[in-house]
């Protein structure tokens, strides 16, 4: 992301001059207050907003086509996830028509939900209850997970996926994010810290900019935002 620029039609910026570089296998963690941008990057990387600046892929600029084939590459686990009153298995195989059945398993244990499915009565066809009410926070959410992971994308977003979770659901969701494929980049957005303390580099917004970059370690030591916000929570 190059110089990215937005604003909506009050004519307040949003983003000012975002500069954010990754590479397959990283992680990158993005955090922020609410408020300082964060929902508006994000849909910039998923090609939803037009803006200002650049995209650039392998050093290229992406234009209309190529940002409709990139997010065909990049998978989304959304705060509070949408699950269909059907089976487990047709949950996650919605997120690629092409998965067999042992991509379906195979993403469903990658997303550290099998050991709960495989000890239900009928397994992965068991039916969600409508908004998935039989099911807890964390396992829908990881279900959501499994979904996006079937999708074997090459950009995987995961925009506050921990953030109304259990400590339990966060340990295994972290654990999912430091296990990911080194074929994909991950953009980690959170506001609790835990969640992207393990990220190759962290982003730091502050209304609408980029006020902090660095490691965990790194930003502790600066005594800025990012370590007045993990003082805080600590």
């Amino acid at each position: 992301l190059k110089d990215i620029r937005f604003e909506y039609e009050t004519g307040k910026p949003v983003l000012k001059e975002i500069h954010i570089k990754g590479k397959r296998g990283e992680k990158i963690g993005i955090m922020g207050s609410s408020g300082a941008g964060k929902t508006t990057l994000i849909n910039i990387i998923m090609g939803l907003y037009e803006f200002e600046g650049s995209v650039l892929i392998n050093g290229a600029p992406m234009d209309r086509k190529m940002m409709y084939t990139l997010r065909e590459k990049t998978a989304l686990v959304e705060q509070e996830p949408f699950l269909f009153n059907d089976t487990i298995y047709n949950n996650v195989a919605f997120g690629n028509r092409e998965a067999r059945r042992e991509d379906v398993i195979e993403a469903l244990k990658k997303a550290h939900v099998w050991e709960f499915v495989s000890g239900l009565k009928d397994k992965e066809n068991t039916i969600i209850e409508e908004r998935g009410t039989n099911l807890s926070v964390g396992q829908k959410q990881r279900i959501a997970i499994a979904r996006a992971l079937v999708r074997k994308p090459q950009i995987l977003v995961l925009d506050e996926a921990t953030s109304n979770i259990d400590n339990v659901s966060e340990k295994y969701i972290s654990d999912i994010i430091d296990r990911i494929n080194e074929e994909m980049i991950v953009f980690v957005v959170a506001h609790r810290l835990n969640t992207i303390s393990g990220c190759h580099r962290i982003f730091v917004l502050n209304e609408g900019a980029v006020v902090e970059e660095g490691v965990h370690e790194e930003l502790l030591s600066k005594g800025g935002v990012y370590a007045q916000q993990y003082n805080r929570l600590s």
